[in-house]
């Protein structure tokens, strides 16, 4: 009802619904209807919500043009997950130009916030050095923050970096310690999937 009376984050539930199958028949046409509803009240979740629908092409034509739109909407609110796919967006040029400032910028706005997905990225940034002069003690220092989230990926380079005595001391110890976390995390996931 109170997505139908118009409210906003009623509606981009609604829609989260109906994309999940969430106590309704899945239906991505309706999830996408929900969310632009939800999005043209200047909503940021269900913005960044009908950015994927639009990046991934599902019930819409594929258009990465509107899909950084619509991320850049709700980027420019401070919502961190649509800051990282922006990032992301411009790092590779799907949809923008391609620009490495911009897309560091973005991904940067979300890592501040706590966005894990968006730390690996800026780590990985400073490791490789993509668009930002290479520094891996601050790509160490990202995958840190991360990992301690419970990042696979972070745990995963984050473990190299010790075994290799990158960015950091050289620590075996503690590089087993990551490699022993990121099984857990993945023996505890299999468990559940297994037990659903």
């Amino acid at each position: 009802k109170a997505a139908e009376q118009g409210y906003a984050e009623a509606q981009c539930n609604l829609g989260w619904m109906y994309h999940e199958g969430w106590e309704v028949a899945q239906d991505f046409a309706l999830a996408c209807m929900w969310f632009e509803k939800a999005a043209e009240q200047g909503y940021a979740e269900a913005q960044c919500n009908l950015g994927w629908m639009y990046h991934e092409g599902w019930e819409v034509a594929q258009d990465f043009a509107l899909a950084c739109m619509w991320f850049e909407k709700a980027a420019e609110q401070g919502y961190a997950e649509a800051q990282c796919n922006l990032g992301w967006m411009y790092g590779n040029g799907g949809g923008v130009a391609q620009d490495a400032a911009l897309a560091r910028m973005w991904i940067e706005k979300a890592a501040e916030q706590g966005h894990a997905k968006a730390q690996v990225m800026l780590g990985l940034m400073y490791y490789t050095g993509d668009g930002v002069a290479q520094d891996v003690a601050l790509a160490c220092m990202w995958f840190e923050k991360a990992a301690e989230q419970g990042d696979n990926t972070a745990q995963q380079l984050l473990s190299e970096m010790y075994r290799n005595g990158e960015g950091v001391a050289k620590n075996a110890a503690m590089a087993k310690m990551l490699i022993w976390q990121l099984h857990q995390c993945h023996n505890t996931t299999a468990a559940q999937q297994q037990a659903a």
